[in-house]
């Protein structure tokens, strides 16, 4: 199964704060060992363990929220569990794995996990410190939980941003060539897990360049942002529309056979031809249409609706062609 880029994120960050638990932890629990603090090193030692699990798990994980959410929670309860039998004063490693949870798990489980792990501390620190002592360890919880939560969302803002941009075409916003390629892969995926039939439609409009050549390029880019409009208009829920480059555009249309997908294509033919227009007439498209077989390759596929394309180009342009 493919990851997608916030998965890929949660990963990252899943092998990141289990390598530093593992580093903080090691020497601890050697420390323990040595001093024959057997009970409190054994707790260490599931720590440690729990941790380099997590590790070499993220590197086959399917379910990564899942993971993430397994050593966010392991994390606070060995702190809490370590707090309570030994010292308030353990309540310091709360303030990273606070921070850890806030960029582990959804926000909403964070803030009230925030919410409950300082009101079940406060009663300890009153036991073990005044009131003073205890109100301000747990205001400065309250505070790393705070600063925690704008980091996190400052964080998944910005990876947003990032995923918009290497996925998007910027002048028409479909999705571009790296969103293709990626989900070209998905469904060969799909195709061979479920059989779930798939079209390939490529099309290119006609005589483009002229347009660009006599009338200038901010010209071309309106009738480029036009013709995106008209494809995300016809699109189904489940088809995929990309700009694949220059004038040439792709659509993937899932749970379509090759007939459907070719009558999609005539739909999309007519109405360009109708609606999609330069300052001296109308701008048609040719279209090359490709039904995904067991035996392709993204490639493989992605050719076969190219070489349909083309041919509708030679054989008079405005047309549409399917591949074998």
């Amino acid at each position: 199964m493919q990851l997608d880029s916030k998965q890929h994120f949660q990963l990252g960050l899943v092998r990141l704060f289990a390598l530093m638990t593992l580093a903080v932890i090691l020497p601890f629990t050697l420390w323990r060992f040595y001093s024959g603090d057997w009970l409190r090193a054994s707790i260490n030692c599931v720590i440690f363990a729990m941790a380099l699990t997590s590790y070499i798990y993220s590197y086959r994980a399917q379910r990564v929220s899942e993971l993430a959410s397994f050593l966010a929670f392991f994390l606070l309860i060995a702190v809490m569990t370590l707090t309570y039998m030994s010292h308030p004063l353990f309540s310091m490693w709360l303030h990273p794995v606070m921070l850890t949870c806030y960029f582990l798990l959804p926000q909403r489980v964070a803030i009230s996990l925030s919410v409950i792990t300082v009101a079940a501390l406060f009663p300890l620190l009153l036991t073990a410190s005044d009131t003073l002592t205890a109100a301000s360890v747990s205001a400065s919880l309250a505070l790393s939980s705070a600063m925690a939560f704008t980091f996190s969302r400052l964080a998944d803002h910005q990876r947003r941003k990032l995923d918009q941009a290497a996925h998007h075409d910027a002048l028409t916003d479909l999705g571009n060539r790296r969103q293709l390629d990626e989900e070209l892969k998905r469904c060969l995926d799909d195709f061979h897990r479920s059989g779930t039939p798939t079209t390939l439609i490529i099309l290119d409009l006609d005589n483009f360049k002229r347009v660009n050549d006599t009338y200038g390029h901010p010209v071309g880019d309106k009738v480029l942002v036009h013709a995106a409009h008209i494809l995300r208009q016809r699109a189904r829920r489940t088809d995929r529309v990309f700009r694949y480059g220059g004038e040439e555009f792709v659509i993937l249309a899932r749970h379509t056979d090759l007939e459907q997908g070719r009558l999609l294509a005539e739909k999309l033919r007519s109405q360009f031809e109708g609606q999609l227009e330069a300052p001296d007439g109308p701008v048609t498209a040719s279209f090359g249409c490709a039904p995904l077989l067991a035996s392709d390759t993204p490639s493989a596929w992605f050719g076969r609706a190219d070489e349909a394309m083309l041919r509708a180009k030679a054989g008079g342009r405005n047309r549409v062609e399917t591949a074998p």
